[in-house]
């Protein structure tokens, strides 16, 4: 997908040739940049996310969002497909946290380059009789450039990269979220898009509930709820950790009990104060 965009880039320059004092300024020039186009095999969908938002009807721009084309607070599906690893959902037109059924066509409306808002100065003082110095004219198209590889074209619509989604449990109700988390380790409350049937317990709004992630691609859910093992430890000092059992873990107690004996080491703690002369006994006692 192809498109246009005017670019600004800075140029310094003599005013003419008979003057030595150099300036700066910024040039425009129409440019064409490029989104790559995928096809189904190279983009497939990795989650179709079930989820809630006040739809309107088509509206393509933020004043066509009247009550007259409001369909209501209700369910709608959106693909998310991968390309290499990454997560991308369609760009929809919206306004505020209402969508439209319509998405945007337009790469200039969806595409966040560096230079967006910014003020570059134009000085009156650079005519057609001015010198250019040095331009970085090619340095900026680069940039954007650069910028537009973060986005994808797929049957006609403009891909943006996401988050991979999970649910986040509060007030009794489940919210879909696109979260990107260290390490891929959840935060509490947070479960993953394979652990719905754990989530539907905690959820007491019936309309929210209604909300899911189907999974098409299992091996792109990388976040998981990491599981801890209280323990207290004893070395001339005592004090109460937790160790991160294995993503895989699914033993017993005394499992957990062993792993955490062969891993000591691994256990954090706070600052102690170290006593001179004290022994290097370590003890492991499990509350």
């Amino acid at each position: 997908m192809k498109f246009k965009r005017t670019m600004e880039y800075k140029v310094k320059y003599l005013p003419n040739k008979r003057c030595r004092t150099e300036r700066e300024t910024f040039l425009s020039k129409e440019i064409e940049l490029e989104l790559q186009d995928l096809t189904e095999e190279e983009f497939p969908i990795a989650f179709i996310v079930h989820n809630y938002a006040t739809v309107h009807e088509g509206a393509e721009d933020y004043m066509d969002f009247t009550e007259r084309n409001c369909r209501g607070h209700q369910l709608y599906a959106e693909e998310i497909r991968t390309y290499h690893g990454k997560l991308y959902k369609p760009a929809r037109v919206s306004w505020g946290a209402a969508i439209s059924t319509v998405f945007e066509k337009n790469p200039n409306r969806v595409i966040h380059f560096p230079d967006s808002g910014c003020y570059m100065h134009h000085d009156d003082r650079y005519t057609s009789e001015s010198v250019i110095l040095s331009s970085f004219e090619e340095e900026k198209y680069s940039m954007l450039q650069k910028t537009c590889d973060c986005y994808k074209a797929f049957v006609g619509k403009i891909w943006k990269m996401t988050g991979e989604p999970c649910y986040w449990v509060t007030g009794g109700c489940v919210l879909i979220e696109y979260g990107i988390f260290d390490n891929y380790r959840l935060p509490v409350n947070y479960f993953s898009a394979l652990d719905r049937d754990e989530i539907l317990s905690l959820v007491k709004n019936e309309a929210s509930s209604k909300s899911y992630i189907d999974v098409k691609m299992p091996e792109m859910v990388k976040l998981y709820r990491p599981q801890y093992f209280n323990v207290t430890i004893c070395c001339q000092a005592y004090y109460n950790s937790q160790i991160e059992l294995p993503r895989d873990f699914s033993g017993n107690y005394e499992d957990a009990l062993a792993y955490a004996k062969e891993h000591l080491d691994e256990i954090p703690i706070r600052e102690l104060e170290y006593v001179s002369g004290s022994k290097k006994t370590v003890l492991l006692i499990i509350s």
